[in-house]
């Protein structure tokens, strides 16, 4: 699904806030929660092409720190 990327990796499928809930099981409100506050600690950014960028190292280090 992923694609590595030198800034870590890209997802160029158009995943819905509402798909995703119904992958993951939280509500569509919870999913807009969580990806704003991944956005806020810099886990993931949007690029210029509307692709969304997940920064693997600093994800793993979150969960590092979470786990």
């Amino acid at each position: 699904m992923g694609k590595k990327d030198p800034c870590g990796i890209r997802i160029e499928l158009r995943i819905s806030h509402g798909e995703l809930s119904e992958i993951v099981d939280p509500t569509r409100p919870r999913i807009s929660f969580f990806m704003q506050r991944f956005r806020n600690l810099g886990l993931i950014e949007t690029n210029r092409d509307h692709f969304l960028m997940i920064k693997e190292n600093k994800l793993t280090n979150y969960l590092v720190q979470i786990g």
